[in-house]
């Protein structure tokens, strides 16, 4: 009967595919671990991010991946957007209610990554449309791991625009980064005059 048995198992084996032979190796345990599935949906949104794949993101959300999935440098999906400066990937997370006061291993918020590529002010607007007043002044003059506020990406990009809204809306630009430079100080050593300009307002 063993014989019988172990040939019976050989010729199953020989006749199951590459794919069904994956399956069978893999410990039930972790196929049908909802960590595992979670995990492999939220890497995908992701990769899709980073991609620009709209159309994927969409289809990983619906798919169940988590909104506030993050890669390995704690960006998640808005910061990752901001960065491609897909207007369109941005929108539509914060129309889906992503966390807008996470940070990420260098301590950015979605705020620094808006001011960082902001030439105009839809991407700052967009992030601020969302948050009260009352918060919107705190969260303006947080700083990075670098010390530096959104104040002071929006001079070093030398976007005018984000700069005179973020003081528009009580931006400290005193306030100095682990280097010592201050948004004025930044301004002047990048020389845009129309900034130092919008700044000298504010003094």
């Amino acid at each position: 009967m063993n014989m019988f048995k172990c040939k019976e198992e050989t010729l199953f084996s020989k006749r199951m595919t590459k794919t069904e032979k994956f399956w069978r190796r893999l410990p039930f345990t972790t196929f049908f671990d909802s960590k595992f599935i979670d995990n492999s949906l939220d890497k995908k949104l992701i990769e899709n991010v980073k991609k620009n794949d709209l159309e994927g993101v969409e289809k990983s959300l619906l798919n169940g991946a988590k909104i506030d999935a993050r890669d390995e440098n704690k960006k998640n999906a808005l910061m990752i957007a901001l960065e491609n400066e897909n207007y369109k990937m941005a929108e539509l997370f914060i129309r889906e209610g992503i966390n807008l006061f996470v940070r990420d291993k260098q301590k950015k918020m979605a705020l620094h990554y808006a001011a960082k590529v902001g030439k105009d002010l839809k991407f700052v607007s967009l992030i601020l449309n969302e948050i009260p007043y009352k918060k919107q002044i705190k969260i303006i003059n947080l700083q990075d791991r670098s010390g530096n506020t959104p104040l002071h990406y929006a001079v070093m990009n030398s976007n005018y625009y984000v700069v005179s809204n973020l003081l528009q809306k009580k931006a400290n630009y005193r306030i100095v980064n682990n280097k010592g430079e201050s948004s004025y100080t930044l301004a002047e050593k990048i020389g845009n005059q129309n900034i130092l300009n919008e700044l000298n307002r504010y003094k």
